[in-house]
């Protein structure tokens, strides 16, 4: 057992192993929550808009840093950087990242259901 946590922690698996075992955790801990057929709590109006100005901001930021890796980029080709140019591709590609979370911000805010 001890050889194959130290060939565990050589390859460098254990972030990974950590990362999976929360994720499990969590979606464990939320299943019942998000399985419910009845929506009982009604989110406040305040959280709603902090949920939604953070989407916005996280939105901005993320076309930010995809610019930001756009200009690296081009500045790289110019000057025939190999490094320079995977550096812009990953600012551009986390970017697209950050735009993208912001963008599924509208997903946590929940609407109060109307009786009919």
């Amino acid at each position: 057992m001890k050889k194959l946590i130290s060939k565990v922690r050589e390859k460098g698996y254990e972030f990974w192993g950590r990362t999976a075992l929360a994720t499990g955790t969590l979606i464990t801990a939320a299943t019942p929550v998000l399985a419910a057929t009845e929506l009982k709590w009604s989110m406040p109006d305040q959280l709603k808009s902090v949920i939604t100005f953070l989407g916005g901001a996280l939105q901005f930021l993320g076309i930010g840093i995809i610019l930001f890796g756009a200009i690296q980029i081009a500045f790289a080709f110019r000057s025939d950087d190999a490094e320079g140019k995977s550096k812009g591709l990953r600012a551009a590609v986390s970017g697209a990242l950050v735009w993208a979370i912001g963008l599924a911000a509208s997903a946590f805010v929940v609407e109060t259901p109307q009786a009919v």
